[in-house]
């Protein structure tokens, strides 16, 4: 941007500039000789640095109620402590490594191996290939192929026992197939032994307490019978005790 032009004096001096409130305006810090000097018109004195700005987009730059500033200035400080913050966390996890990895052991190292239930071979730049498809037509099955016929046909006799001697060769067959059968028959007639003697054994434990339950039936029903004679009997006599004064009386009168 152009600065003002104040005339030879400003050549030889220092100027300090600072931006108020996001105004484009920046006066000067003029030794008061400036002010008194004749040859420099009023004018141009009050000559602004620059155009002035639009101070809307500074954050800096009051817009509305005080309390509202107040708040987005707090809200601004924790963004940028935020920040600063983050920055810091990410320096620090730069300089010191992860405490969950160790550090391998001296002459040893360690390998990245999967985790997963399937292994799978991983490539940095896979073989790939191409290949095309083609729908198939909608033809008859090929039939099987069948050679030409080459060379002259000819005939060979075998007789009987010329490849093995059939009553030789089938013995060791016909011991094991025997074997085997006359085994399994003996272990079915043995199963079928056990049966019967496992049904004999329960029919005479079913006699055996069926003979004990009609024992138990029987002497309890003698047992009933002769509380019953008993009790008959007593009540008898009861009844010849009431009868036998009524009898004494009698006589005597």
């Amino acid at each position: 941007m152009d600065q003002p032009h104040y005339g030879g004096v400003l050549g030889s001096l220092r100027k300090r500039t600072f931006d108020r409130c996001g105004y484009g305006y920046k006066p000067e810090f003029i030794p008061s000789s400036y002010w008194n000097n004749p040859h420099v018109c009023y004018s141009e004195k009050l000559q602004p640095a620059t155009i002035p700005k639009d101070r809307m987009p500074r954050r800096n730059v009051p817009r509305w109620s005080k309390r509202k500033t107040t708040i987005e200035k707090g809200e601004l400080r924790k963004d940028r402590m935020t920040q600063a913050r983050n920055r810091v966390m990410r320096l620090r996890a730069l300089k010191n490594p992860s405490n969950i990895s160790m550090k391998p052991l001296q002459g040893r190292l360690h390998v990245a191996l999967q985790t997963s239930d399937y292994l799978e071979a991983l490539y940095d730049d896979p073989p790939t290939s191409t290949s095309c498809t083609q729908t198939n037509l909608d033809r008859p099955e090929t039939p099987p192929f069948i050679p030409e016929k080459t060379g002259v046909d000819t005939c060979t006799q075998i007789y009987p026992d010329d490849l093995f001697f059939f009553d030789e060769e089938v013995k060791p067959i016909l011991e094991v197939t025997t074997g085997k059968t006359i085994e399994q028959a003996l272990l079915e007639v043995l199963h079928e032994d056990e049966i019967d003697g496992m049904e004999q054994e329960r029919r005479r434990f079913m006699d055996e307490k069926a003979a004990e339950e009609a024992e138990i039936q029987r002497l309890e029903e003698e047992e009933r019978r002769k509380n019953l004679e008993r009790d008959k009997r007593i009540a008898e006599m009861e009844k010849a005790k009431e009868k036998h004064p009524q009898i004494k009386s009698r006589c005597l009168f």
